[in-house]
């Protein structure tokens, strides 16, 4: 007998709590190794989403590449920076003109204008990235592709 006066049966708290205990834990390990198995088989991200890319430099009308390094003179401007990305589905998508989807950050002192880095006094006799900055719209991941300037 124990100091309830019960014989300390099925009935008796401490177990009546550990078989609660147990059968939590096996509904929890249940619902784990179920909840496992459902986002194996979903794909977590339905549109196709990028890969890589490759950032560029080409002329106005957009038809040639023409490398990832350039030499400019100043005060010229530099010739646009393309961005091609490539996705999940075997595709290949220019997104360089699309209305926000690209950033341009530099490691020199001018500005961007129209896809177009735009150098400043500072610059002269100085080389430097400068980057396209995209971010996917399917995962969210930001990815930044880098081309070379040379500023004469």
């Amino acid at each position: 007998m124990n100091r309830s006066g019960s014989r300390g049966g099925a009935c008796h708290p401490t177990r009546r709590i550990s078989y609660l205990l147990i059968a939590a834990t096996q509904f929890v390990t249940l619902m784990t190794l179920s909840a496992r198995a459902t986002r194996a088989t979903l794909n977590p991200c339905p549109c196709a989403y990028v890969t890589g890319g490759r950032a560029f430099y080409t002329s106005a009308e957009g038809l040639n590449d023409l490398g990832q390094d350039e030499h400019i003179r100043y005060p010229s401007s530099s010739d646009q920076v393309h961005l091609i990305v490539n996705l999940s589905d075997g595709s290949r998508k220019d997104v360089s003109l699309l209305p926000l989807a690209v950033t341009y950050a530099s490691g020199g002192q001018g500005y961007f204008a129209d896809e177009r880095y735009v150098p400043c006094e500072a610059d002269i006799n100085r080389e430097f990235p400068l980057y396209a900055i995209y971010q996917d719209p399917c995962t969210g991941q930001t990815w930044t592709f880098t081309v070379h300037l040379h500023v004469d």
